[in-house]
């Protein structure tokens, strides 16, 4: 079955379609390197707070409310840094980070970031409705070795004087291009040389993220993961494929533009 917005002008090549066979597979599943996880267990109900909160922060800056003097001390000791991501009608409208000592305050402070950020141009009051914002929760780093996945993994190169960084789905909406392409970007983002991942002066480090998305203030939150991350077969069932792939066809229809493209870019293999 395919599907278009008859009000929109869908272009060749812009369908998409929803199949539901229940397959089971085995596939070599990566170990990951010790230490690197992302350091904290939130319940869903701590991840929809932060949601909230994140929503709430937009609203303040537009209110120009000054920023809460107290978080809630369930989230002290979370020192997790986090990338802010915002998204209209499927389009980038902004993306900042923030660190600190209570995950709550790092994502209400990365949110006020975002919502300033002018590069994509900035979020106006009238779409804060439409709204999609996603959270990026970034994890322990680990040391440059075969273990990273594009993808999967957010990168972060410094020389001691200069330091950039790429949070997971930066390689993905840059479509997957080769990691030595991904990593000379990142260098001249810190603003060094093209090559300096080959400088023994540059240290690289990767490490995952927890990725939460909220396709509008209304939506809920919705917990990501990539293909590196395999459910148990024995708890699959028809109802969570079922659920799985109307999350994927609404997250879709909604990213779709106007001409008919989808503004997120993935990889279908």
């Amino acid at each position: 079955m395919f599907f278009c917005p008859v009000s929109w002008p869908c272009q060749p090549g812009s369908f998409f379609s929803v199949f539901r066979p229940l397959v089971l597979f085995t596939a070599e599943q990566k170990v990951a390197p010790a230490g690197l996880s992302i350091g904290v267990d939130l319940t869903e109900g701590d991840k929809q707070i932060l949601v909230d909160t994140a929503y709430q922060a937009v609203h303040g800056f537009f209110a120009q409310d000054p920023e809460p003097t107290t978080f809630s001390s369930a989230f002290d000791g979370m020192g997790n840094t986090v990338f802010v991501g915002f998204r209209v009608d499927g389009v980038k409208r902004g993306s900042w980070s923030s660190a600190g000592s209570n995950l709550l305050q790092t994502v209400y402070d990365a949110t006020v970031n975002t919502a300033d950020d002018t590069r994509y141009g900035q979020l106006r009051l009238d779409e804060t409705d439409k709204l999609s914002i996603e959270l990026f929760i970034l994890g322990s780093e680990h040391s440059w070795d075969a273990g990273y996945e594009p993808g999967i993994h957010g990168i972060r190169l410094t020389d001691g004087q200069h330091s950039a960084m790429y949070y997971n789905s930066v390689a993905v909406e840059s479509g997957l291009p080769p990691t030595a392409d991904l990593l000379s970007r990142l260098c001249q983002k810190a603003g060094l040389e093209s090559d300096c991942q080959n400088d023994p002066g540059v240290q690289l480090f990767y490490f995952p993220t927890m990725h939460l998305l909220a396709d509008s203030p209304v939506s809920g939150v919705t917990t990501l993961y990539r293909c590196a991350v395999l459910h148990d077969p024995a708890a699959l069932t028809a109802s969570l494929v079922d659920t799985s792939s109307d999350a994927m066809q609404s997250r879709l229809l909604n990213d779709q533009q106007t001409n008919g493209v989808f503004g997120y870019q993935w990889d279908p293999i």
